[in-house]
């Protein structure tokens, strides 16, 4: 081993740590489905994994005070209505089926993201609100900007998804075979 890359192991080792830390708290799960899911629909593949990231840390159970359920915390009602203008089946316990719930939590994402053409600030409080609090923001505007959301927790909902977009496309963006023990010795 040269004497280089003896000065980069401990630093490469140290990275790796970080690295292992990070997707500790920022995990995958049903990373296929989410795939096939963001391919058709044409969604930002890190969006979506930071939303559900926020929304229920990917787990598939959850239920929110308000009653959103499952990974993308789905309201059944908005869900149920969304299903509808899809063709898609709907009943309340399959918002707890991981696959059907990131299917239509990112068919609504999506419409909400042609509703509000892109503006990806005013598309995240809508799905967190409702796009009839963002219509009420945007008051005319062509993009919502974050001192126009007059709720607090909706505030907080989009910083933390878009930081999470950041955090999640630091940590995976980076293909993991560059870390393996025999990479790193080559």
């Amino acid at each position: 081993m040269s004497s280089g890359m003896r000065r980069l192991g401990p630093l490469l080792l140290a990275f790796t740590v970080v690295l292992a830390i990070g997707r500790a708290e920022c995990p995958l799960a049903y990373h296929g489905t989410i795939e096939n899911t963001v391919q058709k629909l044409q969604l930002d593949w890190y969006l979506v994994v930071a939303l559900i990231r926020v929304e229920s840390k990917f787990k598939p159970t959850a239920v929110s005070e308000v009653g959103a359920c499952g990974l993308m915390q789905l309201m059944p009602e908005t869900a149920k209505e969304v299903a509808s203008r899809n063709g898609l089946d709907f009943s309340h316990q399959m918002l707890f089926d991981p696959s059907y719930n990131i299917v239509v939590g990112c068919t609504y994402l999506k419409e909400l993201m042609q509703r509000y053409q892109g503006d990806e600030m005013a598309t995240l409080a809508a799905y967190n609100a409702g796009p009839k609090w963002v219509d009420k923001w945007l008051n005319g505007s062509a993009e919502l900007s974050g001192d126009k959301i007059a709720f607090q927790e909706t505030r907080q909902f989009v910083r933390k998804v878009l930081f999470y977009r950041r955090l999640y496309r630091a940590l995976y963006s980076i293909p993991r075979t560059l870390f393996r023990p025999s990479t790193l010795m080559a």
